[in-house]
């Protein structure tokens, strides 16, 4: 029989967002109109209006391996959602429908590998026209090693009464880690006092809760001789197990005197029990916890009523926005997959249940998590300025604008003036109007201008503890004027130690850029 390879294969068609970055420039713009600052000591979140694989290949010169979890929810390309590859309408009979989209998602997705950090996480919501075709692509990017679950959202809870064949009432959501072997992912808690195998009521029900017990018997451990031993009974007898105990001998003590154990008389043959109880509110060495358990595969309890709800909430009408997510259940797989500090970046942004998700998790466990949304402004009848300023903007302005900080950045691109420019006039190019400056407080996560003068910016990061200090001339490479960095430098000693100082036309930051971008255009080449 003749070898026959394994794993997917598609035509590879190139997309012209791609084939631009090979003659242009990448960079952001500020957008001053938009943003706020109203959250003192907390991260800053970042809103990006742009095409999203030219924000990716920016952010991976600044963000790369810094990303705690990434949670997209691209288009599913169901044949009439609107997916346009090249400027063209993807529709049901495009015999190339599932290479265009596999291309379009492979460009993206590994750009996200590289953002990822170490112990990073994924999140992909699909459906079934791409699911299968999604997992072989994840396997072939992050590695099937690197696959945690394929989880399954029950998004409808009625209807679908007139399918013809089967009612489909679930979504998928496929989760990755960079390296399986460094992911942590948080156990979700739930209410013990909904629990009603927690029943028993002693002495220490009032700091402990309630308990539900188990035989300190275990017939399914592996025997150990040092675990079958005989306990003395109330009444002065002993007790034997049948295989060995869970617990040694001086747990055992411990158990007794403490009141973690207890001794109950069988009524039919009158031999002693020993059982172990397990509080509501303390571990089996005493000790305070929160009960929580891992994340199910199966995800119930939020349907897509919930995000039409929302989206009529915060805009107006529930048509503004036809494929948002319900908060609370980004939420949920947030808290499972970010720490406290985590950066969260969501590239298919939409209407922004992203970073709505990621403050009010914040502001329910304490977190300080940073959001960074990325999104495109295509416009629509009912989105005359487009997406990123009709919807997403609005919608965290409404929802989360008192109590967070947010930068607005535009994306924007620059064509090479010449064909054949040397390297040092290119990157001249991203010298002018300050274009790098952007990029390199984002570089530095120093988000807060303190001082401004006609040829430097001082920034500072959200608590004040590291100072970043650009110098820069607003037109091509030119002589640095020593007095104007020496004030600078001055200024920036004021601030202390933490500080650092780049001036734009020696330091190499922007030569450092374009050859970024470039060594990464010739590793597309063949994508």
């Amino acid at each position: 029989m003749a070898d026959q390879k394994f794993g997917l294969v598609f035509n590879s068609i190139p997309e012209k967002c791609v084939e631009q970055m090979k003659t242009s420039h990448v960079y952001f713009v500020d957008d001053a109109k938009r943003g706020w600052s109203n959250a003192e000591g907390r991260a800053t979140n970042i809103l990006i209006e742009g095409e999203n694989y030219q924000a990716l290949r920016a952010l991976e010169y600044t963000h790369a391996g810094k990303i705690g979890c990434i949670a997209i929810d691209p288009i599913y390309n169901t044949g009439n959602d609107g997916f346009v590859y090249n400027d063209n309408l993807v529709d049901s009979e495009d015999p190339y429908r599932h290479s265009k989209w596999l291309s379009f998602m492979k460009h993206r997705l590994e750009i996200a590998h590289r953002l990822l950090s170490e112990n990073g996480i994924i999140i992909l919501h699909i459906d079934d026209n791409e699911m299968a075709h999604l997992k072989l692509l994840c396997d072939q990017i992050f590695g099937e090693q690197n696959f945690v679950a394929n989880l399954i959202w029950k998004n409808k809870f009625n209807g679908g009464y007139d399918a013809q064949f089967i009612t489909i009432e679930h979504e998928y959501i496929l989760v990755y880690a960079k390296n399986i072997n460094e992911a942590k992912l948080n156990y979700v808690p739930f209410n013990v006092e909904d629990d009603k195998a927690y029943k028993g009521v002693d002495e220490y029900s009032k700091t402990r809760g309630k308990f539900k017990v188990m035989n300190l018997d275990d017939k399914s451990l592996k025997y150990s001789e040092s675990l079958d031993f005989k306990i003395k009974a109330p009444d002065g007898s002993y007790v034997e197990p049948e295989n060995c105990w869970r617990w040694g001998k001086e747990k055992v003590q411990w158990g007794i005197e403490n009141g973690f154990l207890e001794f109950v008389k069988d009524k039919k043959n009158g031999n002693w029990r020993v059982n172990k109880k397990q509080y509501q509110y303390c571990d089996n060495d005493g000790n305070a916890l929160t009960r929580a358990y891992p994340l199910r595969s199966i995800i119930e309890g939020v349907s897509n009523t919930n995000s039409a709800n929302e989206i009529k909430e915060y805009l107006g009408d529930k048509t503004m926005f036809n494929y948002a997510k319900p908060v609370e259940l980004i939420k949920q797989l947030l808290f499972v997959s970010t720490q406290k500090d985590s950066i969260v970046l969501d590239f298919f942004a939409g209407s922004g249940t992203t970073g709505q998700a990621v403050a009010e998790l914040n502001k329910e466990d304490g977190g300080n998590r940073q959001f960074i949304l990325i999104t495109n402004n295509e416009k629509s009848d009912r989105l005359p300025n487009g997406i990123a300023r009709d919807c997403t903007y609005p919608r965290l302005e409404k929802t989360i604008k008192e109590y967070t900080n947010l930068r607005y950045l535009r994306v924007q691109t620059l064509k090479h003036t010449d064909k054949h420019p040397s390297d040092s006039a290119r990157i001249s190019q991203l010298q002018v109007e300050n274009r790098m400056l952007p990029i390199l407080s984002l570089l530095h996560n120093t988000h807060n201008p303190i001082e401004k003068g006609d040829k430097y910016t001082i920034f500072t990061n959200h608590n004040g503890t590291f100072f970043l200090g650009v110098y820069y001339n607003d037109d091509k490479l030119s002589a640095i004027k020593h007095d104007d960095i020496k004030k600078l430098r001055k200024l920036l000693k004021s601030y202390g130690k933490n500080a650092i100082e780049i001036n734009t036309p020696g330091s190499g930051y922007v030569g450092e850029y374009y050859k970024f971008i470039q060594a990464n255009n010739k590793g597309n080449d063949n994508v």
